[in-house]
C-alpha cells in the first residue's frame, strides 16, 4: 500500500512541486567528440533555459575527466586543469566577464593548493606571486608592466614581511634568478 501511496503523490504532481524547493533544476547535457575517434571527449551541461553552466574534457582519451569548466549568466567563468592526471586540478584560470585572464593560480609541489599566483589586467600579466618554499605564504612577488618586470618584493628571511625590493629591470635581471 506504502508503493501506491508514493505513486499516487508523485503522479499528483507533489513531487514535481517539491522539486524546486529542494532546488533540483533539469540538465541538459551535449557530448563532443572533439577528435572524432567516436569517444565523446568533452560533455557541456546547459540550464533549462539553454545558458552553458559547466563542462568537462578528458584531453587525453584515458576516460577520467582532466579539464572542469564553469560558466556565470552563459560567460565562461572558471577552468581547472588536472596536468599531471591523478584526479586533482593543479592549475585554476578564472575569467572576467569580458573573457580576458583575471588570475591564474598553480599547484608546483603536488600538495592541491596554488603555490604560484599571476594577476592580469586587460590580458596582461601585472602581478605574479611564488610560494618558493611551499609554507602557504608569499614569499617572491613580481610587478610587470607592458610584458616587462619592473619591480619585485622578496621574503629574504621567510618571516612573512617582504624586507627587499628591487625596481628596475636592469637591476633585477642581474640581481635575482627567479626559479620555478
Amino acid at each position: 500500500m506504502k508503493h501506491n501511496l508514493l505513486f499516487i503523490f508523485v503522479f499528483c504532481g507533489v513531487f514535481i512541486l517539491c522539486v524546486p524547493f529542494f532546488g533540483y533544476a533539469a540538465e541538459i547535457a551535449q557530448e563532443l567528440d572533439r577528435d572524432k575517434d567516436g569517444t565523446p571527449d568533452m560533455k557541456i551541461f546547459y540550464s533549462e533555459d539553454g545558458m552553458p553552466q559547466h563542462f568537462e574534457v578528458d584531453r587525453n582519451q584515458d576516460g577520467k575527466k582532466d579539464v572542469w569548466g564553469t560558466f556565470r549568466k552563459g560567460l565562461l567563468y572558471e577552468v581547472e586543469v588536472d596536468s599531471d592526471n591523478n584526479g586533482t586540478p593543479e592549475i585554476w584560470v578564472s575569467y572576467n566577464p569580458d573573457g580576458t585572464t583575471k588570475y591564474q593560480s598553480a599547484d608546483k609541489n603536488g600538495d592541491g593548493t596554488p603555490d604560484v599566483w599571476a594577476y592580469f589586467k586587460d590580458n596582461n600579466l601585472v602581478r605574479q606571486e611564488l610560494d618558493k618554499n611551499y609554507d602557504g605564504n608569499v614569499d617572491l612577488r613580481c610587478f610587470y608592466q607592458q610584458g616587462q618586470m619592473v619591480a619585485l618584493e622578496q621574503d629574504t628571511d621567510l618571516d612573512g614581511a617582504f624586507d627587499r625590493r628591487v625596481n628596475t629591470p636592469d637591476t633585477i635581471q642581474q640581481d635575482v634568478s627567479i626559479e620555478k
